[in-house]
């Protein structure tokens, strides 16, 4: 299925225990984990929600969750033109946290940005 322009496509849930949290929504959902080796595998695990999953995701640890928060939950919105989408993150007051930066593995490319309120989105562009 074609992704569209503002279609959720991908989550990735903050955790501090990945192992804990892992067995929680394993147990809850019946998801499984599979670290990601092209990426992170020590720190990244790809969820298998199964054949039917509108929208897969995985969970995260966080690098140094001593130094801040967890960042939640963070979804990621297709955008047709990743620069553009980013300009307009700005212009509308928003700001860029994490430059657009290539995924080899993934097969795209990602920009991380917060709204006014300090909601962290992720902007994908395949």
């Amino acid at each position: 299925m074609a992704s569209s322009q503002g279609t959720v496509i991908w989550f990735e849930i903050w955790v501090r225990d990945a192992e804990r949290a892992k067995a929680f929504y394993g147990a809850l959902f019946g998801w499984s984990f599979a670290p990601f080796d092209g990426y992170d595998p020590d720190n990244y695990w790809l969820i298998d929600a199964g054949e039917d999953a509108a929208v897969n995701g995985a969970v995260v640890r966080e690098p140094d969750s001593a130094a801040r928060p967890s960042r939640g939950t963070v979804i990621y919105v297709h955008v047709p033109e990743l620069d553009r989408a980013v300009a307009k993150v700005v212009e509308l007051g928003g700001r860029v946290t994490v430059p657009a930066r290539r995924i080899t593995e993934a097969g795209g490319s990602f920009a991380m940005v917060t709204d006014f309120e300090g909601n962290e989105v992720g902007l994908w562009m395949p």
